[in-house]
């Protein structure tokens, strides 16, 4: 299927990621991702565990390589540079200067026998070798809201809350001085109040360094308070995509729809919460057509022999679903 281009075409989006398929061994997990990403503009991409979300975000900054992952099709274009075959040398002149990554696992990401101040340090002389690596670390510590900074920089991994060490990652992705932040999951097993305050410390960086955000999250709510757009991922595959007004309140995608009413906000006093039917796809199998038909209440006997294109459903917004009209209609 084809994902048309949402952006306006009036400018080239900062990062273009088109009809994406990545291979990880012999297993094709990602199979058809397509989105962009304005300058200046925030992003979600939002699905089930297992729906590709974090592939994409490791294709994106180069980092397929240490999953054994490759690129088997489409494209990854990034300030108007092809990358989609791009080298280790070359990823490494981008990846960090260009692209700062957060990764999922603070715990894991960080070296639990060097102190904070000491993997600040190291990082800075390797992506800004021009800045003194003792005041530019404490700088980023300041710009991401770090109370106690002479504590922390003197403080090991282990001796930090789960928040702090998130803001340190943070201040990790900033140091080369990024145009766009990439972060997978940020918030992963955080409280709801220190999930929110990670969100907006880094809408507020956003617009105070001029970046653009990539933020990949299973949840919608979240993605509605600090992105402007939102993807939909299901099984490897764009599934729908648009301003997050408009997706959240008209949803075209039978998927998003049963995503919006999972929510917990979404709940009635007295109702049980509703849950979405079976279980996300191994990439190991995929049925013919639609990957979304065997959980789909509104699957047709032309969804499970065909696969579904992507259609401009409304301004900006795209849908890869034969129902989107229905879909539409049920979700007005």
């Amino acid at each position: 299927m084809t994902m048309p281009d949402a952006a306006s075409p009036s400018r080239e989006p900062l990062l273009r990621v088109e009809n994406l398929a990545v291979r990880i061994g012999t297993v094709e997990v990602l199979t058809d991702v397509s989105f962009s990403v304005d300058k200046g503009s925030a992003l979600a991409v939002v699905g089930e565990t297992g729906s590709g979300k974090s592939i994409s975000c490791r294709a994106v900054a180069g980092l397929l390589p240490r999953l054994g992952g490759r690129i088997v099709r489409g494209s990854v274009t990034f300030c108007g540079q092809d990358m989609t075959g791009a080298t280790s040398r070359e990823w490494s002149r981008i990846r960090g200067r260009k692209i700062g990554f957060i990764p999922q696992a603070s715990i894991a990401s960080l070296d639990p026998v060097m102190r904070i101040g000491a993997q600040l340090r190291e990082t800075i002389k390797l992506l800004d070798p021009e800045a003194d690596p003792v005041s530019r670390a404490k700088e980023l510590l300041q710009d991401v809201r770090m109370h106690d900074v002479d504590r922390v920089v003197q403080s090991y991994p282990h001796q930090l809350s789960g928040g702090m060490r998130q803001r340190v990652m943070i201040a990790l992705a900033l140091a080369g001085h990024p145009d766009l932040l990439v972060a997978d999951e940020p918030t992963t097993a955080l409280d709801a109040t220190v999930q929110r305050s990670i969100l907006e410390l880094l809408t507020k960086l956003r617009k105070e360094k001029g970046m653009s955000l990539l933020v990949v999250t299973h949840d919608l709510s979240l993605a509605e308070s600090f992105a402007e757009e939102i993807v939909v991922m299901y099984s490897g595959v764009t599934v729908e995509r648009g301003p997050t007004k408009v997706l959240l309140s008209k949803a075209a995608h039978p998927y998003t729809g049963a995503l919006l009413a999972a929510r917990v906000a979404a709940a009635r006093r007295g109702q049980p919460l509703q849950v979405l039917p079976g279980s996300p796809l191994s990439p190991a199998w995929r049925p013919v057509g639609c990957n979304f038909q065997p959980r789909c209440t509104y699957a047709e006997p032309e969804c499970a022999t065909e696969d579904p294109p992507s259609e401009v459903v409304g301004v900006g917004h795209t849908s890869a679903c034969f129902q989107s009209e229905a879909v539409l209609k049920a979700n007005a």
